[in-house]
């Protein structure tokens, strides 16, 4: 029960599902997938890291997005694209041998094992540390998770936020910050949407800042 809660979760924090969507045309992509550089800010309060990494993600700067993050949390962001990623291209029907070539060249640059990567998940399920194991050892997972992304060339949802993958689904349009409770170097923070549906996620202080933490979400989600 806890591994399948598990992958629920670990789905649902992932930045994008690419499956399916339609490819943008070259001009429009290119367009669509520039990035606006963003400062990183003092991260002195939840709702500052929260603001900050929904502005650096809505302008595809992903090396600040996941500077708000903690090492863990990037990890299960960057495995979990990975996936994703290799997953999108078995249902691409523009140039999907040379994307698979491109795929494996940025894999490789980036010291991502190609095989595990392609490797099916057992039985469904996407276990946290396989997904953090695959990408530990890359550098700048935020560059690398870019590449990723402009890779599929998708076409994002009209109402895309930040951290929220699935805010193309009604359910999950128009994230924002809702109540805040600090104990100690936790925060429990309330997602609020459109739809009136609410998620919990925790965020932990380090050094004075404070960053997202999505295994310790995952725990106390599965806690429950």
């Amino acid at each position: 029960m806890q591994k399948h809660a598990t992958r629920i979760v670990v789905f649902a924090i992932a930045f994008f599902q690419v499956a399916g969507k339609p490819c943008l045309s070259q001009e429009k992509t290119k367009d669509f997938l520039k990035v606006k550089k963003t400062k990183l800010n003092s991260q002195s309060t939840p709702r500052e890291t929260y603001e900050g990494h929904k502005n650096s993600s809505l302008n595809l700067d992903f090396v600040t997005a996941f500077k708000y993050m903690t090492e863990d949390s990037q990890k299960v962001k960057l495995g979990t694209e990975v996936y994703a990623a290799y997953n999108s291209l078995q249902f691409s029907q523009v140039d999907r041998k040379e994307k698979e070539k491109r795929f494996d060249a940025l894999l490789k640059k980036h010291g991502i094992d190609i095989e595990k990567a392609k490797k099916p998940i057992e039985d469904g399920i996407f276990p946290a540390k396989k997904v953090m194991a695959l990408v530990s050892h890359v550098k700048n997972k935020g560059e690398c998770f870019y590449s990723l992304i402009e890779l599929n060339a998708v076409s994002l949802p009209k109402e895309f936020q930040g951290d929220d993958a699935n805010d193309h689904l009604t359910q999950f349009k128009n994230p924002r910050i809702g109540k805040v409770k600090i104990e100690g170097n936790k925060a429990t923070v309330i997602i609020k949407y459109d739809s009136n549906f609410e998620e919990t996620r925790i965020y932990t202080k380090i050094k004075k800042r404070w960053y997202i933490d999505l295994m310790a979400t995952i725990k106390a989600r599965t806690a429950d």
